[in-house]
């Protein structure tokens, strides 16, 4: 991901804790590496062969990673490399939810969310995955709303961080077909692009990572807002 290069060093000292456990999100490593670097080439996800093994389905799966698949399922695709593959699990609304996290070498990889041992919310960071009409990581915002015109936006509060250009994360959220698009700020190209892009059952209310957790805020503002309402860029 060419707009966080310069951010390795932070990546690094977050990779060790769970996204859902610090107080603010920092993003995993960006390794500059190309895709077709045999290093990546090792690393790519195993898919099955019945599978499109790149693409993004709202509502369905990331590659051949479905919602609803489970844990052992994710772990069978993604298995655990060198770059960095983790487990975490924090509670949420009475029950407990199991981050699972792949890392690529270029990219901060697959996320899944799990409940009671199905994934419920499944998340990318990589440019080896995208939608039906190329959105992926580093897509800018005026490539997703030419294609979803039915986008509501939200701000997670208090979820600022040096790797983001001190910005909270934005995200723009399809409910009904379920997908959610992270918007973070590259500091060197001074401007919000995607980071992550999420997947979700169509219907259903969206909250990253599964949960909200304190002292972060989900504030939903105007539709297709790059900038929270109230705290404006210094």
């Amino acid at each position: 991901m060419t707009a966080w290069k310069g951010l390795v060093a932070v990546g690094v000292l977050a990779a060790a804790l769970p996204c859902s456990q610090m107080l603010t999100h920092v993003p995993s490593p960006q390794w500059p590496k190309p895709f077709e670097s045999s290093a990546s080439k090792k690393a790519a996800p195993q898919a099955d062969a019945t599978s499109d093994s790149s693409s993004i389905v709202p509502g369905e799966r990331i590659g051949p990673l479905r919602l609803g698949d489970t844990e052992q399922r994710f772990w069978e695709l993604f298995h655990r490399y060198e770059s960095g593959s983790d487990e975490y699990n924090y509670p949420c609304r009475g029950g407990w939810i199991t981050e699972l996290h792949w890392n690529e070498p270029v990219s901060a990889g697959i996320f899944a969310y799990a409940k009671s041992g199905h994934i419920l919310q499944i998340a990318v960071a990589s440019p080896h995955f995208r939608t039906a009409n190329g959105i992926t990581e580093d897509s800018t915002p005026q490539k997703v709303k030419r294609f979803y015109p039915n986008l509501e936006a939200y701000w997670l509060e208090n979820q600022r961080d040096l790797a983001t250009g001190d910005r909270d994360f934005i995200y723009w959220v399809d409910r009904k077909i379920g997908i959610a698009f992270e918007f973070a700020y590259a500091p060197d190209v001074h401007r919000r692009l995607v980071y992550r892009i999420f997947v979700f059952k169509p219907g259903t209310d969206f909250q990253p990572e599964g949960c909200v957790q304190y002292p972060q805020v989900w504030k939903k503002i105007a539709p297709y807002s790059l900038e929270p309402p109230t705290k404006k860029p210094q």
